[in-house]
């Protein structure tokens, strides 16, 4: 029989954190690497896994990346569940100045949903972009950001380095990251978007469907109408062009 674990509440740590925007001891929350280093699939491909408490691994890391604290002073980012969200908003709203900043995450920017406001014109650094994609098994960036993950996870053949060792290093990291990404979507099939290219070593183009921009149609009404009236018009010449050699009733068959 389970039973099922009691949310805490806010560990001081992270209340600290909120309080002050520095991030200090080591209890209340695990470094982002952990996440991946506690998997059997880090130990599969070599990569050093790191025992839990109770000695097995973690596998069953599937909660979703909603939350962030951003500390602007110590440029830390901090992954939280809702619960603790919710336990943080009211620490925000009575600080007289905030140190931290709830985002809501939302590739790539991070800008979607900020509290309190960031500066004007803030901008995030180029990592928490970049790593918080990993953990939440981000699949698809813009072709803007598709060198910048090259030279982050060197996949086979990228650049000049012809050393046997550094390539059978960045196969490892790949055919890690390409199932950790399946097991962060719930065993998608991911060889088919744009990280799925990649952990496959196979090259993109900004002219790839991934990266095409859908345009919408604007054209008013009024304008819809004029469009028609000139191509009924000009149908009516050719009306009048084919009723001359007897055509009419066979046009206007095709056409229907």
């Amino acid at each position: 029989m389970a039973i099922a674990l009691k949310f805490p509440g806010l560990h001081k740590t992270i209340r600290n954190f909120v309080n002050t925007g520095l991030l200090n001891g080591e209890d209340g929350y695990a470094k982002a690497s952990k996440a991946l280093e506690m998997t059997k699939l880090r130990a599969k491909y070599g990569i050093g896994p790191i025992k839990t408490r109770i000695g097995e691994a973690l596998e069953n890391f599937t909660r979703p990346v909603n939350w962030v604290l951003w500390g602007e002073l110590a440029k830390i980012a901090m992954v939280i569940i809702p619960e603790e969200a919710e336990l943080v908003i009211p620490l925000l709203r009575a600080a007289e100045t905030p140190r931290v900043h709830l985002l809501l995450y939302a590739a790539p920017h991070l800008m979607y949903y900020d509290y309190p406001m960031l500066p004007a014109g803030w901008k995030a650094p180029l990592w928490p972009p970049f790593e918080l994609g990993i953990l939440a098994g981000r699949l698809y960036f813009n072709f803007s950001d598709y060198d910048g993950l090259l030279e982050k996870l060197c996949p086979a053949g990228y650049g000049n380095d012809d050393d046997q060792s550094s390539s059978l290093d960045t196969q490892n990291v790949l055919a890690f990251l390409n199932e950790w990404l399946a097991l962060r979507r719930q065993g998608q099939d991911i060889a088919h978007t744009p990280m799925g290219y990649i952990c496959h070593d196979r090259h993109l183009r900004s002219g790839h469907p991934f990266f095409m921009q859908r345009t919408i149609d604007t054209t008013s009404e009024q304008d819809q109408h004029h469009v028609v009236k000139d191509k009924g018009e000009e149908d009516g010449d050719y009306e009048s062009e084919y009723e001359s050699e007897g055509c009419v009733e066979t046009v206007t068959e095709d056409v229907l």
